[in-house]
């Protein structure tokens, strides 16, 4: 009887299959497939605290996060390569000098604020008046989202285990002043493969939700985590659910 389901089962879905990750909703009909993305239930709820644009561009592509033009807003570490420490120094001073020290990188063709090693890699063709306009603007939604909205998960990538515990506590604890009373989780993302050193989180302040996520090559995923051909669909889904 279980051969004669598991049979059926496999007809089944070689006729009709259906997916979701995210609002992304894929179906497939014999040899047709139709993804569909359903209405977004939360706009500026899902805020990245860099590295890089991990968070940003992988949960805008599979509808986590809503793209610009749907009213999502750009916050200041959402597309630059922001350095944990400089997160946190930024977080506790309010931004206060994020305009200064900043040249061109001619090494990496790209903005730098030098002060806070913070590269703007996705703003090569605007001038520097033009960079910290945005920057700015980037800025004041920061401000504005994390007075002001009842609720927000913030959230910032780490790779093979490259965090400092106390950096993370530091940013945690900024995040409390500025939030005061309203609603936050912030969650750390680790991406680990099987030549990680054991990291020891025992002194991690206990609110902040810690996840490991095995890539199978720390490096090569750091490469080519963007490209649509290389992200592992196990991975997302195990993300996208550890957020819900």
């Amino acid at each position: 009887m279980n051969k004669l389901m598991e049979l059926i089962k496999k007809k089944v879905e070689n006729i009709f299959s259906f997916d979701r990750l995210g609002n992304c909703l894929k179906f497939k009909i014999l040899c047709f497939k139709i993804n569909f993305k359903s209405p977004f239930k939360k706009k500026n709820y899902f805020i990245s605290l860099g590295y890089n644009c991990f968070i940003r561009m992988i949960f805008t592509k599979y509808g986590i996060k809503p793209r610009k033009k749907d009213g999502e807003l750009t916050c200041p570490f959402d597309l630059s390569v922001s350095p944990h420490k400089s997160v946190a120094e930024l977080l506790e001073n309010n931004f206060v000098d994020i305009l200064d020290n900043i040249i061109y990188n001619n090494e990496y063709n790209c903005w730098e604020n030098k002060k806070y090693s913070i590269l703007y890699l996705h703003y090569k063709d605007v001038n520097l008046e033009g960079l910290k306009e945005k920057i700015q603007r980037h800025v004041n939604n920061f401000r504005n989202l994390t007075n002001n909205s009842l609720d927000i998960k913030y959230f910032i990538t780490c790779y093979n285990n490259e965090f400092s515990v106390d950096i993370l506590n530091k940013i945690y604890n900024a995040l409390l002043i500025q939030r005061g009373d309203k609603r936050f989780k912030f969650y750390v993302f680790n991406f680990i493969d099987e030549h990680s050193s054991v990291k020891n989180i025992l002194s991690l302040n206990k609110n902040i939700i810690y996840k490991e996520y095995d890539v199978g090559d720390t490096i090569e995923f750091y490469k080519k985590w963007y490209l649509p051909t290389y992200i592992k669909l196990p991975i997302l889904k195990k993300i996208f659910n550890d957020i819900k």
